[in-house]
């Protein structure tokens, strides 16, 4: 069983075959490939929708309309949500006897994290000067008038 604190109130899940059949079935994700996965791991939507098909029960139990499930989900709901659920899902594998997919989870989730932080540094690292410079030539009101005065005027 796991768990996580929502903004005001605490989920509680199972990762099951049912559960698995469930999400492919409803939301055509495959959690037993590296692409669904993946899916879930870097879209936002995609994990909310998978999340609350795991925790149907407490949403049910707390009384919860879709909506108030995904406003429980603040940053650090979410994250705390996010971290819960791939920690579930790689010992629910490993449970099953799949330590290879929960290895490749594992690996997967370090692979993800990486990129986002290579990004990042690319995106600090960035000579934005060049761009600047771009930006300053453009001469934006001799822009704006040689683009109305191809517009046609009232009357022709």
């Amino acid at each position: 069983m796991a768990k996580w604190q929502g903004k005001t109130k605490e989920f509680v899940f199972d990762i099951t075959i049912s559960v698995l059949r469930k999400i492919k079935s409803q939301l055509s994700i495959d959690l037993l490939t590296n692409e669904g996965q993946r899916a879930v791991f870097v879209g936002l939507m995609e994990f909310v929708d998978v999340l609350g098909l795991c925790c149907e029960d407490s949403i049910a139990k707390h009384g919860l309309t879709e909506e108030q499930f995904v406003l429980e989900l603040d940053g650090a709901s979410y994250k705390a949500a996010h971290d819960v659920f791939f920690k579930a899902l790689a010992d629910f594998f490993r449970a099953t006897g799949r330590t290879d997919l929960g290895t490749t989870l594992d690996r997967m989730i370090e692979m993800v994290q990486a990129e986002i932080t290579v990004a990042t540094l690319k995106i600090k690292a960035a000579d934005l000067t060049d761009y600047r410079r771009k930006l300053e030539a453009v001469d934006l009101d001799g822009e704006i008038k040689r683009q109305l005065d191809r517009l046609p005027t009232a009357g022709s």
